[in-house]
């Protein structure tokens, strides 16, 4: 938590050698092409059965293809950070080795992380909603809780592009909630972080926000405070310094904002990109339309 590039870099590196030991191969930057045909290999898994099925597929019985499909898991926020077409092609995977190998505790997380993928990349929704359904029964149903805080995170993910932003939010306090039970802080960070900026999307008003970012980032310690702290920096940033007189005193210390987007943009594509939306916004607000061509 915390990486830079390097660092995501070098946690991919370290997931791809332990699968191997397993016997599993995979490419660290895979083209679209084989993202997609890992994507296609799903559905033929899948094949006449509905969604809804698998929830009844035995538990996973071979040590060595469970202990896998939790390595592929855990490539989430590096591949999320570096690379689409890996993060694609390792949720596949890991979904199809629960396919042909039964469910395990990865695969409530690997069937909800395939399903926020779906609207976005997809267009497709209905299924994403219920690969969604799918992961709360084998947590629920099938008592696979080991991932529990993540699948419930993702399923909010998944709510926000099926229903709405506003029943979205709702969920993620549970689900941050679960993910501190666990001990899970980065996810608690991240469940605060897309709290933060879903109430930003429907128009919170600003004064209010900073109270939002303020008390979770009183409540956030170790890796999810750096998380969070990361986002409320760049809307400070981003947003508030630009258009209102309101500041964060739990900003970082960023006075150099070329030091801040050059340090932001090797760390994590992300939060980068998240980053010159709200900065794309504010300059277009402030009239600033040659800046805000150049930021787009």
């Amino acid at each position: 938590t915390g990486a830079g590039s390097w660092q995501h870099q070098s946690a991919l590196e370290w997931c791809q050698s332990g699968l191997s030991l397993l016997g599993i191969d995979i490419p660290l930057h895979p083209s679209p092409e084989q993202a997609l045909a890992e994507y296609e290999e799903v559905w033929k898994n899948i094949g006449t059965r509905e969604i809804e099925d698998i929830v009844d597929l035995p538990l996973m019985s071979d040590e060595h293809m469970s202990m896998a499909a939790c390595i592929l898991q855990s490539l989430y926020t590096s591949a999320m950070a570096t690379d689409q077409n890996l993060l694609l092609f390792a949720t596949c995977r890991t979904v199809n080795l629960c396919l042909q190998f039964g469910n395990c505790d990865a695969s409530a997380l690997a069937y909800t992380q395939l399903g926020s993928m779906l609207p976005r990349i997809f267009d497709n929704y209905d299924r994403a909603s219920r690969l969604g359904q799918l992961g709360r029964d084998l947590v629920e149903k099938r008592g696979l809780k080991t991932y529990e805080a993540r699948m419930q995170f993702l399923c909010c993910i998944i709510k926000a592009w099926t229903a709405s932003l506003k029943l979205a939010t709702e969920d993620l306090y549970p689900a941050a909630q679960t993910a501190s039970r666990a001990g899970d802080m980065s996810y608690v960070g991240y469940c605060f972080v897309h709290t933060e900026v879903n109430l930003l999307l429907e128009g919170q008003p600003l004064a209010e926000l900073i109270k939002v970012q303020e008390e979770h980032s009183r409540l956030l310690t170790g890796a999810g405070r750096w998380v969070h702290a990361r986002v409320v920096t760049l809307v400070h940033l981003a947003l508030l310094k630009r258009t209102t007189q309101l500041s964060l005193d739990i900003a970082d210390n960023e006075s150099d904002e070329t030091a801040f987007e050059s340090a932001l943009e090797s760390s994590t594509a992300t939060l980068a990109g998240l980053y010159y939306v709200l900065k794309l916004q504010a300059q277009l607000i402030l009239g600033e339309f040659k800046s805000a061509i150049e930021t787009g």
